[in-house]
């Protein structure tokens, strides 16, 4: 007997954790690892065979990065060259720089496009 699948939003929570574990170079064995689980598991939830619990999904946004609206899809997914993984070189980000990634987080995508139509405006006004 085949193995159910599971809903559209978990299909789609599925493939957004692979995108973005995959953009940042992590392996499903690495991000088992990272949530103390078998890879096995984690790669049950990627295929939508298993639907992790909203505490896991909190830990994967955590891992990768995102807010886990994206996770879920109700934000739209970049393309690969979107997302990059920080080196782990020293590399800092000021207060503003965060609390900036923070807000932009937080907003709707007409919002989040208005601002940086904004920005990129502002900039060629230089």
């Amino acid at each position: 007997m085949p193995k159910k699948k599971c809903s559209d939003i978990d299909a789609l929570l599925g493939q957004n954790m692979s995108f973005y574990r995959k953009a940042l170079g992590f392996t499903q064995q690495e991000m088992a690892d990272k949530l103390h689980i078998n890879r096995t598991t984690y790669t049950k939830y990627e295929l939508s065979l298993a639907e992790p619990s909203i505490d896991f999904i909190r830990k994967i946004s955590q891992i990768l990065g995102v807010d886990y609206n994206m996770l879920l899809g109700y934000t739209p997914v970049y393309k690969l060259s979107d997302v990059q993984r920080e080196p782990d070189s020293d590399i800092t980000q000021t207060p503003n720089e965060l609390r900036m990634l923070e807000l932009f987080r937080e907003m709707d995508v007409k919002k989040q496009r208005s601002l940086i139509d904004f920005l990129e405006a502002d900039k060629t006004a230089d």
